[in-house]
């Protein structure tokens, strides 16, 4: 009953993420005449980096990869939506997926590494009893909580890589669960890109049932958690 609460309370968290990024991102894009302005800037931009990239293909292909590795590294925010969008505008979609998901997996798993090597000690270390227990609470499933929390996209990658470098999730784990949790985003935003100059409406990027979509495969990992947590201990007690 306990574990089942501990999930429930988790699963209000995401809902309640999911829910505050929804009407922000509402009221963002309120503004029509700034929507066409920001959209025309963005196509602007996107012609002229496909123009460069015709020109000098593995160039472009080096600049595009070691910028988004500094951006990611020097944990600025923000920055993976506009690189998947020029990543579907220069490369295609299917190249763009591939190449991107891997960009994303490895810049993010480097960030979790330098967030570990420099502030792993000092935090654990000035940690309370309550910190450390809410770490290890997270560290016990963490590989839920953070493909959960990767599926929804509502907290900045930059940010969570950060805070995960407190934590002992391994290496190996941080990243498949990085590679798969963040796939979905992945192929929804290089696909608008790679559609980026015929798109006429910036709320068209990405549809209501998209985020539908996105909140119940957060929910997934989570549900699967219980699942086997209810028959493990039913068979335990017909044992």
């Amino acid at each position: 009953m306990k574990e089942l609460k501990k999930y429930f309370k988790f699963v209000a968290f995401l809902l309640a993420l999911f829910l505050i990024s929804k009407i922000l991102s509402l009221e963002q894009f309120q503004n029509d005449e700034g929507n066409k302005l920001v959209l025309q800037q963005v196509q602007g931009l996107s012609f002229e980096l496909k123009t460069l990239f015709s020109l000098h293909p593995m160039l472009m292909t080096i600049v595009f990869c070691f910028s988004f590795f500094i951006v990611t590294i020097l944990y600025l925010p923000f920055t993976g939506v506009i690189y998947a969008l020029f990543a579907g505008a220069l490369f295609g979609f299917y190249t763009g997926v591939v190449l991107f998901s891997f960009l994303v997996s490895i810049s993010y798993t480097a960030s979790y590494l330098i967030s570990k090597h420099f502030f792993y000690n000092f935090i654990r270390s000035h940690m309370g009893k309550r910190g450390r227990s809410i770490i290890a609470e997270f560290e016990k499933d963490g590989v839920v909580y953070l493909l959960s929390l990767r599926l929804t996209g509502v907290v900045p990658g930059v940010l969570f890589n950060a805070v995960m470098g407190i934590t002992r999730v391994s290496v190996a784990k941080f990243y498949i669960t990085t590679q798969i949790g963040t796939l979905p985003h992945v192929i929804t935003v290089v696909y608008a890109g790679s559609q980026l100059l015929n798109i006429v409406d910036i709320n068209s990027l990405v549809s209501n049932n998209f985020f539908i979509l996105i909140i119940l495969l957060s929910l997934m990992p989570i549900a699967v958690k219980i699942m086997v947590q209810q028959i493990l201990k039913g068979r335990k007690i017909e044992g």
